[in-house]
C-alpha cells in the first residue's frame, strides 16, 4: 500500500446537468462524493490528509476539471485516485465519452469534458506509482452502438488501472430510496464492511469481483476492470475485515440470495478442486492478461511450457472473471488456439456463477464469439451444471447467452429427447412466443441443418411455439427438402398459433425453392389446401404464377386439376391475366372452355376484373376486335350479375372510358338488388367524383322505407362508410321520395338524420325540386317545420339562392314569399340570420336581403343583431341595419 502522504485524490461529481424528463439533480452523485472523501481520509482504511483529497462538484467548465487533476497528479507519488460521476452524453458521431456539464449536449459537445483529455493527464501527469481512474456514469439517452460494443476501447487509460460501470437509465443508475449510486454505494460498502481471507488490504482486483458479485445479486450493472498497470497488485486500502472468518467464498446468485450469503457446499467443492498457480508464481493472479500471455510465452520459449500451463491453468481457475474473459481473448488473438481452449476449460471447472460472469464480461467487452466458444465447451457438462449455469446468466441479465447455452446443450443429448433434460428451463427463459425469437438470434451462426433440428427437439419436447422461429430460421432448408404434405401441416399449426411473421418467411422461402417448378409448386399448394390453409395456398400462386410462361401455367393447371384443385387453377390463371395483356385473358377463357370449363372460365373472368377492374375495357375490345358479339354480352351480363362492389368498379372504369351504353347495361344489373347489396356498388362508384352518382336514376324509383331500412342494417354491420352513402344517395333522390323519407325519420324520432337528409338535399337539389319539396312537405301538419328549414338552408348554403326565390315566387304569390323573408327576419337567432343575409347578398339577392334587415332591424334584441354582423365581418350589412333601425 502506497504511503498516504505522498498520495493525491481527485473526486468530481457533476449532479447539476439534467437529462431531457429528469425533475430535478439526481439523488446520489454528490453523497458519492463526501463518503468517498471521508472513507478515502480515514486512517483506519487508507489515511488521506484533508488538502490531498480534491473534492470537485460541479465544475464550471472542463479546464477547472483539468487544473485540479493535473496539480494533484503532479504532487503525487504515491498513488493517484481520480473518481468521476455523472451523465455522459450519448453522441452517435463521436465515439468518445463525455461527461456532460452544465449547457452541455449532444450537439454542443464543445462545453462537455471530454474523457480522453483526463484520461491523457492522468497517464503523462507526476510520477505516481499508482493510477487508479473509477468512472460511475449513465447514459443520457440510447447507448451509442459504439459505446455498447467496445467500452474496454473508451475506458481503458494506458498506464493506469480503470473500474468502471455504467448505466442505461438513472433507475438502474440509483436505485430508489438510496442516497448514493448502486455502483459507488457497493465499493464503499465493501470498504467498510472489508473482505474475509483478503488479507490484511484490498487490491483493486478483490474490490472489482466483491462489488461485482454484489450488484449482479440485485440486478444491477456489474463494473468493468480494465488491469493497465502490467502484474503489479494495486492496493488501495486497508482490509476493515482483517482476522474475520466469516464471510467470503464462491455465492450462488442463480437462486437470488445477495453477496455475503453462505456459499453453496457444491461450490466450495468446485473451488476446492480448482487447479492453482505453481508456488512463487501468485503475481500472475493479478497480472493484466496481456502481460501474463507474454510472460508464459516467455516461459514456453525458455523451455517452462509446463509452468506456463500451470500458471494458466491457476489464473483461469483463480483470477477475478474480468481478468480471465480477457485472458481467453489475447489468447485467441495471438493464435494460441489450444492454449485458449485449455484456459476455457478450467474457467468451467469453477462454480457457475463464477462462469457466467466471464462469460458476461466477454459480451459486455464486445467479444461475443469468444464467449460463444466457451458456452460451446460449458454445454458438455452434466445437465444440473449446465441449468445452473444458465440460470446464473438469467440472474446477470445474460438471456441470449442462457439461450444460446440452451441451445447448445441440446445437441448433446438423445436424439428424439433433447429437450426433456432442459424442460424446466424454457419458462425461465421467458414466454413461448419470446423464447423462440431469442434462440433464433443466440443461434445465427449456426448453419441451417442444426437449426431445423432443434426445432425439430423443441417441437418433440412439447415446446411447439418456441419453435416458430427456428423453422423460419432454417426456411429454405425445409422449404427445399421436406415433403410438401409435411410443410403445409406446419403452416397450418402455425396458422393456428397466429404466428405470421413465421408464415411469410417459411412462405417466401418455398416460393423460392418450388416456384420455378410448375409440378412442385402444384403439390405444395394441393396439400396447403388440404391442410385448411387454402388462402396460403392462393398467396403461393399469387407471388409465383406472374413469372410462368404460357406452357408453364398450363402445366400448373394441369396438375392441379389432378389434384380436384380447380379453384386454384382458375386462380393461377387469373393471376397470370393480371399481369398480361387482354388478349391473354381471352385465350385462357377459350382454354378453359375447351375442357369444357365454362363455369370455371366464367371464374376466371370475375377474378380478373376483380383484381384489376380496368382489365375490362381491354377485355371487351379484344372480344370486339374477334367480332364475338356474343362473348361480350356474356361478359357485361357476369360482371352485373357478380359482387355489387365488383360491378361498381367495372362501371366506374367504363364510364370513365367513355363506355356509356357499356355502363348502362351493367348499372342496370345492379339496380334491382336489395339496397343494402347496392351499397358495396356505390363505394366503388365514389372513388371517383365523376361517377359518385351513376345510380341515382335507377335509385329514383326504391321506396323511402326501404333506404331507411337498408341504412338501419349497415349501421348495424358496422358498415359505416356504405350506410353514408347511400344515405347520400337518398339526399340525390326525387322530392317525393326525399320528402316522405324525412317524415318519416321524424316519426321515428331520428331527428338528426331528417335534418341531416334535409340539409343534403337543399344544397344540392336542383331549384325546381328544392321548392317542389317545400311544397309537399308544406302540405303536411308535420312537415311545416321541416319546409320552412328546408328553404332556409337552401338560401343560406347554395350559390344559387336566386334562382330558389324565383322559382318560388312562380309557383305562390310574390307578396307571401316576401312575408315569409319578413317572417325570417324577425325570428331567426342572429348568428343564422348573418348567414342568410350575407349569402343572399353576396349571390347578388339585394332586394330580399334588406327586406330582411328592415324588419330585422325592429327587433328588441337589436344590440346583439348588429353585433353579430361585426363580429362575422360583415360590417355594411350592420351599418344597413343601423339605418333602418333608425327610420324605425
Amino acid at each position: 500500500m502506497q504511503d498516504p502522504s505522498t498520495s493525491r485524490a481527485v473526486l468530481i461529481a457533476v449532479d447539476d446537468y439534467l437529462p431531457a424528463g429528469e425533475p430535478g439533480p439526481v439523488p446520489g452523485v454528490a453523497a458519492n462524493v463526501e463518503q468517498l472523501s471521508a472513507l478515502l481520509t480515514d486512517p483506519d482504511l487508507l489515511g488521506l490528509a484533508p488538502e490531498h483529497c480534491t473534492v470537485l462538484r460541479n465544475p464550471a467548465d472542463a479546464a477547472t476539471v483539468f487544473d485540479v487533476v493535473y496539480e494533484a497528479a503532479a504532487a503525487a507519488t504515491g498513488a493517484f485516485i481520480l473518481y468521476l460521476a455523472g451523465y455522459t452524453l450519448a453522441a452517435p458521431r463521436h465515439p468518445d465519452l463525455y461527461f456532460a456539464l452544465p449547457g452541455s449536449s449532444e450537439s454542443r459537445l464543445y462545453r462537455a469534458l471530454r474523457y480522453p483529455d483526463v484520461a491523457a493527464l492522468v497517464r503523462d501527469t507526476g510520477r505516481a506509482a499508482d493510477r487508479v481512474v473509477i468512472l460511475d456514469y449513465c447514459y443520457d439517452g440510447e447507448t451509442p452502438p459504439t459505446h455498447s460494443t467496445g467500452p474496454a476501447i473508451l475506458e481503458a487509460v494506458p498506464g493506469a488501472s480503470v473500474l468502471a460501470a455504467t448505466a442505461k437509465d438513472s433507475k438502474s443508475w440509483v436505485p430508489s430510496g438510496q442516497r448514493l449510486t448502486a455502483f459507488t454505494g457497493s465499493l464503499i460498502r465493501t470498504a467498510q464492511q472489508g473482505v474475509a481471507d483478503a488479507g490484511d488490504a484490498l487490491d483493486l482486483a478483490a474490490l472489482h469481483h466483491h462489488v461485482g458479485q454484489d450488484l449482479s445479486a440485485h440486478q444491477f450493472p456489474t463494473p468493468r476492470l480494465w488491469p493497465g498497470q502490467g502484474e503489479r497488485r494495486i492496493v488501495l486500502l486497508r482490509n476493515a475485515h482483517m482476522g474475520q472468518a466469516n464471510g467470503a467464498g464462491p455465492v450462488d446468485h442463480s437462486g437470488g440470495g445477495g453477496a455475503g450469503s453462505e456459499p453453496d457446499p457444491a461450490d466450495r467443492q468446485y473451488t476446492d478442486n480448482l487447479p492453482r498457480v505453481p508456488d512463487g508464481q501468485e503475481a500472475a493472479l493479478t497480472m493484466a492478461p496481456s502481460a501474463l500471455a507474454d510472460w508464459t510465452a516467455q516461459l514456453r520459449t525458455s523451455g517452462w511450457g509446463q509452468v506456463a500451463d500451470d500458471v494458466l491453468a491457476g489464473v483461469a481457475a483463480r483470477s477475478v472473471p474480468p481478468n480471465v474473459a480477457l485472458l481467453l481473448v489475447v489468447l485467441r488473438m495471438a493464435g494460441r488456439e489450444a492454449e485458449a481452449d485449455q484456459a476455457g476449460a478450467v474457467a468451467l471447472l469453477r462454480p457457475p456463477d463464477q462462469t457466467a460472469e466471464i462469460a458476461v464480461a466477454l459480451v459486455q467487452s464486445g467479444y461475443r464469439e469468444e464467449c460463444g466458444r466457451l458456452l460451446a465447451q460449458a454445454a458438455r457438462k452434466p445437465a444440473d451444471h449446465i441449468k445452473r449455469l444458465v440460470r446464473a446468466l438469467l440472474a446477470r441479465g445474460g438471456r441470449p447467452q442462457a439461450a444460446l447455452l440452451f441451445a447448445e446443450a441440446t445437441a448433446h443429448a438423445p436424439a428424439g429427447a433433447a429437450i426433456e433434460p432442459f424442460a424446466d428451463l424454457l419458462p425461465e427463459l421467458g414466454a413461448p412466443k419470446e423464447v423462440g425469437p431469442a434462440l433464433a438470434e443466440a443461434t445465427t451462426h449456426w448453419q441451417e441443418g442444426r437449426v431445423l433440428t432443434l426445432a425439430e427437439e423443441l417441437e418433440a419436447g412439447g415446446a411447439e411455439r418456441c419453435s416458430y422461429a427456428l423453422y423460419a430460421r432454417a426456411a429454405q432448408l425445409a422449404a427445399g427438402n421436406w415433403p410438401p404434405d409435411r410443410f403445409a401441416a406446419l403452416l397450418h399449426r402455425m396458422s393456428d398459433a397466429g404466428a405470421q411473421d413465421e408464415i411469410d418467411t417459411l412462405l417466401g422461402a418455398a416460393e423460392k425453392a418450388v416456384g420455378p417448378f410448375p409440378s412442385l409448386t402444384a403439390y405444395l399448394a394441393t396439400d396447403l389446401a388440404a391442410a385448411k390453409v387454402p388462402g396460403l395456398a392462393y398467396k403461393l400462386l399469387s407471388h409465383v404464377v406472374p413469372a410462368y410462361s404460357d406452357v408453364e401455367l398450363v402445366a400448373l393447371s394441369s396438375y392441379l386439376e389432378a389434384g380436384r384443385q380447380r379453384d386454384l387453377a382458375v386462380h393461377a390463371y387469373a393471376t397470370a391475366a393480371l399481369s398480361r395483356p387482354p388478349s391473354a385473358t381471352v385465350g385462357y377463357i377459350d382454354v378453359l372452355r375447351r375442357h369444357r370449363e365454362a363455369a370455371n372460365a366464367d371464374k376466371l373472368i370475375l377474378g380478373v376484373l376483380g383484381g384489376r377492374p380496368g382489365h375490362i375495357v381491354g377485355l371487351l375490345e379484344a372480344l370486339r376486335a374477334a367480332e364475338r358479339t356474343e362473348d361480350t354480352d356474356h361478359v357485361l351480363a357476369l360482371v352485373a350479375a357478380g359482387p355489387a362492389d365488383l360491378a361498381g368498379a367495372v362501371a366506374r372504369e367504363l364510364w370513365e372510358n367513355g363506355d356509356e351504353q357499356d355502363t348502362a347495361r351493367v348499372l342496370d344489373g345492379v339496380a334491382g338488388r336489395p339496397l343494402v347489396d347496392i351499397a358495396g356498388a356505390l363505394v366503388a362508384l365514389a372513388a371517383s367524383g365523376s361517377t359518385a352518382a351513376l345510380l341515382d336514376p335507377q335509385l329514383r324509383v326504391r321506396s323511402p322505407q326501404e333506404f331507411i331500412d337498408a341504412v338501419s342494417v349497415l349501421r348495424t354491420a358496422k358498415r359505416d362508410e356504405e350506410a353514408d352513402l347511400l344515405f347520400a344517395a337518398l339526399g340525390r333522390g326525387a322530392p317525393h321520395q326525399m320528402c316522405a323519407a324525412v317524415l318519416a325519420l321524424t316519426q321515428a324520432g331520428r331527428h338528426q338524420d331528417a335534418a341531416s337528409l334535409l340539409d343534403s338535399f337543399a344544397a344540392q337539389a336542383p331549384a325546381i325540386e328544392a321548392v317542389e319539396a317545400m311544397a309537399l312537405l308544406a302540405e303536411t301538419r308535420q312537415g311545416a317545420q321541416a319546409a320552412g328549414e328546408l328553404l332556409i338552408t337552401a338560401l343560406a348554403t347554395r350559390t344559387d339562392p336566386g334562382r330558389i326565390l324565383a322559382t318560388l315566387r312562380q309557383v305562390r304569390a310574390s307578396d307571401q314569399t316576401d312575408r315569409y323573408l319578413e317572417h325570417l327576419g324577425a325570428s331567426m337567432p342572429p348568428a343564422d340570420l348573418v348567414v342568410l343575409a350575407s349569402n343572399l347578398a353576396t349571390r347578388g339577392c339585394d332586394a330580399e336581403a334588406d327586406l330582411i334587415l328592415t324588419r330585422a332591424a325592429r327587433r328588441d334584441d337589436f344590440m346583439e343583431l348588429r353585433a353579430a354582423f361585426h363580429e362575422a365581418g360583415r360590417h355594411a350589412q350592420a351599418y344597413h341595419l343601423t339605418e333602418r333601425r333608425g327610420e324605425f
